[in-house]
């Protein structure tokens, strides 16, 4: 009865889709949860395919199914597409279960065939059954091609956008490491607001008006500390210079540390002196009794070395208070400092000073509230300075309030002490804390990609089409890679279409030539859309092949015309088959089991394969990648739309009589060509939906590669900037050495330089041009005007010819720069003088040039400055002392006599000694000679004026003497002089340069004996390791 055939046909449909609704509202709610639903969510669509692909076979062996295995085929090249895109596997193991699907569907509709006819068959239906497993396999050989076609396309594109984000990412990360250290660095020397007004100038045009932007300001009230160690000459010459660079290193250090305790601000090491302000940045009102107790603490730290050492060693400590200007000078290796006649006269309170003691003046005096008890200073007697500005100075007797009392820190006493517990625990687990957020976040941040609301957000919901037009308009103009490969599959899709119709349906010559016409000409499409990456492998195509193949790629219109011409012309191809069939209505009765007798001469027996076939090429269409979603579904739609007019109504009769002849006139509850339409509408409303969803998929892609190149712009543009500052502050062969150091390490950055030279250039007359009044902003615009001249010799710095010249630093208007360290990469040495005393001939252009930019400056301000330069040449030792604030420096026997150069030389001139002037000869240079000169520490030294250059007096080169002979005395003679250096160069009262001439030979300290005295030493330390190792 029809209602029980009617229950019994649909109660497994009703199981079905049942099972299917649990598993879908699974996925839903696993897609809900996003926490760890992969495995999960990989389980149910794994069950899904299953229970589909069961149901699909269990279809095919009904008892109307028994009768034509040709019902379902269809579906499964549905199926075994779909499982390509959707099913996590591999992709040998998706490949494997399709094919034994496809062989289980074979045998299944072999062994149905035999048990559901009789014995009287014929050989002819035996035929048709090989011929329709034939047909079968064509078909469902072509849908998994085209599957592992999309499969590789889509992985590979997720593949790549996948490294492509786990680089951008790795690098990010990378560079948020890099920023950290780097920008502790920066603010090691630099205080935060001037560093983060840099880091916004940086790269911009930060001129102010006439001049450039000065970072520089006025602090009124501020507190300096002048520190100089007593005697440490009797320390220099009884230790080695490893053990000196500890010493200091190590008492520098726990300055370091006091400084940060008593809330100091670290200004320059000079030498052996130690300077510091309180107040300039953090503004406080007890910042005079906070650097009163750094005077007092820095005083018992000198006493435990003067107590170790057994040397009488001691520490000269002298503080004033007012106002100063404090930032930077320059545009290349950045040193906040403080400027101002209340500093110089700060430096005076240390010199007329006391060992052992602190000696402040009246105004940080009136500071006091009793914190500690005061005695009569007398500064007055030992400094004249003093003596003639007329201060009355006092000397701290004893402490009375002890830190933090009288502080601001007494009630904040015990937090900060928890909150620097906590700071060392941080510090000391933040490595590792690193590398395991590291790679936690890189995981969250790749995974958070398949979170595509935000993408989704950027798109047309119906079109996939960007909002954004320019976005747009970049995806259409990309090209596919493998855009050839998929007009390709176009050509195998009609030879497996065509050689299935002809297994099963007439083979005619019309159909013959249409397809090899049809044929020829697709692969002569699929080959011109080859031509653009062919291109780079083969040079033997022709050239306007490859234009028009090119342009076929490139133009968005014409690669959407070319790929809907290869579309319709597959479509017409397939479509001209059906033809060649004419009904066979009217030759049989409607009695079954006459169809044996009068099946050879039907012309189509199993018109099923027109509708089968039609599955093939509408997967085809989906597999074109370099056409959108849009183009695919008006392509899926037409021909959907065509199939459906053409085999439903145009030649609908031919299923008719399939059905007569196969099912009988009282077995047809669905007509094939209803349920063949409604399979096939079915089928292109998935696909359709498939379809956009890899568009949505491919664009998703696009998206994050855009990402990752824009991320990668910001990384590169943020690493340049970074290095741009940490350059700015350290030479770049010492930046690139140094930053990336582990910053608990101990390692000091050394390094020894046998053939270096070194230059002093002063401006000493612009005392008259400095004042501070109302007029000039208290001294800023003459700090200003000095900015200039100092950013005007940097400036030349960035010329190829001075690449060689490092710029050491500056102390008010004295600039020092040295040559022969950069770019030392350990090769051969050079073989002729000229070669290896290059850099010398760079570092004495450059005082020339300098020389010009003065003559420059005075033309244009109408001012008269003048410029003292020495130069000197000889083996030095640079290195960075300190790890957590380090400075760079240079020191030895060579620093020295190149200051000394300078201060004892004459306006507008270039002073050198003999020696230097011997190699300059051989470049040419000729010299006017001044005769002997005193220097300080040196005795007399023959020295010479250097006039200019003339090429015509440049010598024949000259071999490089050997000094193995010499070694072992050189090096001791520079460790001595590197002793000695400590001392003489950048003393203390140098610091006093920012507003008056160089100090007087009188007021320096003899060291003629260190250097004439000679000195009983234990085993040498070898020079490269002067600053390493224990140095600390």
């Amino acid at each position: 009865m029809v209602p029980a055939t009617l229950s019994e046909r649909l109660a497994p449909m009703i199981v079905l889709f049942g099972l299917i609704a649990f598993l879908v509202a699974t996925l839903v709610v696993l897609n809900i949860k996003k926490d760890k639903s992969y495995q999960w969510t990989s389980v149910c669509i794994m069950a899904m395919w299953f229970v589909i692909t069961t149901a699909i076979l269990f279809s095919a062996g009904t008892k109307r199914s028994a009768k034509s295995s040709t019902g379902v085929v269809g579906w499964l090249q549905l199926q075994f597409f779909i499982s390509f895109v959707v099913l996590p596997w591999r992709l040998r193991v998706v490949i494997a279960i399709s094919c034994l699907a496809a062989v289980a569907h074979s045998l299944e509709g072999g062994l149905l065939w035999v048990l559901n006819n009789d014995e009287s068959s014929t050989h002819s239906n035996n035929d048709m059954l090989a011929r329709q497993v034939a047909a079968n396999s064509l078909l469902f050989l072509g849908a998994i091609l085209l599957g592992v076609l999309v499969f590789l396309f889509s992985d590979r594109k997720q593949r790549r956008s996948f490294v492509e984000s786990k680089k951008s990412h790795t690098i990010s990360f990378q560079l948020q490491k890099e920023y950290r250290e780097q920008e502790r660095l920066l603010l090691s020397v630099l205080p935060k607001h001037i560093a983060d007004e840099m880091i916004h100038d940086l790269g911009s045009d930060a001129t102010g008006g006439q001049f450039r932007k000065i970072y520089m300001s006025r602090h009124e009230n501020v507190s300096i500390l002048f520190a100089d160690i007593v005697g440490f000459t009797a320390i220099s010459s009884s230790v080695t210079a490893a053990e000196l660079v500890k010493i200091l290193n190590q008492l520098f250090a726990s300055f370091d540390d006091l400084a940060h305790k008593y809330h100091q601000q670290r200004i320059k090491i000079l030498g052996d002196c130690y300077y510091c302000v309180c107040g300039a940045l953090d503004l406080r009102k007890d910042h005079g009794v906070l650097s009163i107790h750094m005077g007092m603490s820095m005083v018992d730290a000198i006493r435990a070395v003067r107590e170790r050492t057994h040397k009488d060693v001691n520490m000269r400590v002298g503080i004033h208070t007012g106002p100063v200007l404090g930032g930077v000078l320059g545009q290349r290796q950045w040193q906040y400092d403080v400027l101002g006649k209340e500093v110089t006269c700060a430096n005076h309170m240390e010199s007329g000073g006391v060992p052992g003691r602190v000696h402040i003046s009246e105004t940080t005096k009136a500071l006091l509230n009793g914190e500690f008890e005061l005695e009569p200073g007398n500064g007055f007697a030992r400094d004249d300075y003093l003596k003639l500005a007329n201060m009355q100075t006092y000397l701290i007797k004893s402490i009375i309030k002890p830190y933090p009392l009288g502080t601001l820190d007494e009630h904040l006493d015990e937090n900060r002490k928890t909150g620097q517990e906590n700071d060392e625990r941080i510090s000391l687990n933040s490595e590792e804390e690193c590398n395991v957020s590291q790679n936690q976040h890189l995981r969250e941040a790749l995974l958070d990609r398949k979170r595509s609301t935000e993408a989704m957000k950027l798109m047309n919901y119906y079109t996939t089409w960007f909002h954004d037009k320019e976005a747009e308009a970049r995806y259409r103009a990309r090209s596919e890679r493998f855009s050839g490969a998929s007009m390709g599959a176009l050509c195998v899709v009609l030879l497996l279409v065509v050689c299935a119709k002809f297994a099963v349906l007439p083979r005619t010559l019309v159909a013959i030539l249409t397809f090899l016409v049809a044929e020829l000409i697709l692969a002569t499409m699929a080959y011109i859309s080859s031509i653009y990456m062919l291109q780079k492998r083969n040079a033997h195509i022709p050239q306007f092949l490859v234009t028009f193949g090119c342009y076929v790629e490139t133009n968005k219109i014409v690669r959407m015309l070319w790929a809907t011409s290869a579309v319709t012309l597959l479509v017409a191809a397939d479509a001209s088959t059906v033809a060649q069939c004419t009904s066979d209505k009217g030759r049989h009765t409607t009695n079954s089991n006459h169809t044996n007798d009068t099946l050879p001469h039907l012309l189509c027996p199993n018109p099923t394969y027109f509708v089968n076939v039609c599955y093939l090429i509408l997967l085809s269409i989906s597999s074109l990648v370099h056409i959108e979603h849009i183009a695919k579904f008006v392509a899926v739609l037409l021909s959907t739309t065509f199939y459906v007019v053409l085999y439903h109504i145009v030649f609908g009769d031919l299923f008719d009589q399939y059905d007569i002849r196969v099912f009988g006139a009282a077995d047809t509850f669905v007509p094939t060509k209803t349920r063949m339409t409604v399979q096939l509408i079915s089928a292109a409303i998935a696909l359709l939906i498939l379809n956009k969803k890899m568009e949505e998929i491919s664009r998703h892609l696009f998206l994050w590669k855009e990402e990752s190149e824009k991320q990668a712009k910001r990384v590169a543009d943020l690493r340049h900037r970074n290095e741009a500052l940490v350059y700015n502050i350290l030479p770049g062969h010492v930046a690139r050495d140094f930053v990336g150091r582990d910053k608990h390490s101990t390692e000091l950055y050394s390094n020894a330089y046998d053939e270096a030279a070194v230059m002093f250039a002063a401006c000493p007359n612009f005392i008259d041009f400095y004042s501070e009044s109302a007029v000039n902003n208290e001294g800023l615009e003459c700090l200003r005007f000095l900015n200039e001249i100092i950013s005007d010799y940097d400036e030349l710095l960035k010329k190829p010819q001075f690449q060689s010249v490092t710029k050491i630093k500056t102390v008010g208007p004295t600039y020092m720069a040295a040559s022969g360290m950069a770019g030392d990469d350990g090769k051969s040495k050079p073989k002729t003088i000229q070669t290896l005393w290059k850099h010398l001939d760079d570092l004495v252009q450059f005082g020339l040039s300098m020389k010009e930019v003065m003559a420059k400056i005075n033309e244009q301000s109408f001012n008269n400055f003048i410029l003292r330069i020495g130069i000197n040449h000889g083996p030095i030792i640079a290195g960075v002392i300190g790890v957590g604030k380090p400075h760079y420096d240079i020191w030895g026997n060579t620093v020295n006599v190149a200051s000394r150069m300078e201060s004892t030389g004459m306006a507008d001139r270039i002073q050198v000694v003999e020696e230097t002037k011997e190699i300059l000869e051989e470049f040419g240079y000729y010299f006017t000679k001044r005769g002997h000169v005193k220097v300080k520490g040196k005795g007399e030294l023959m020295t010479y004026f250097i006039d200019g250059q003339d090429k015509n007096l440049v010598k024949e080169p000259k071999p490089v003497p050997d000094k193995t002979a010499s070694s072992t005395s050189v090096s001791s003679t520079t460790q001595e002089s590197f002793q000695t250096n400590l001392d003489e160069a950048f003393t203390p009262d140098m610091i006093s340069v920012n507003i008056q001439p160089m100090p007087s030979e009188e007021k320096e300290q003899d060291s003629q004996s260190l250097c004439d005295q000679p000195q009983q030493r234990k085993q040498q330390t070898p020079l490269m390791d002067v600053l390493r190792g224990d140095a600390v």
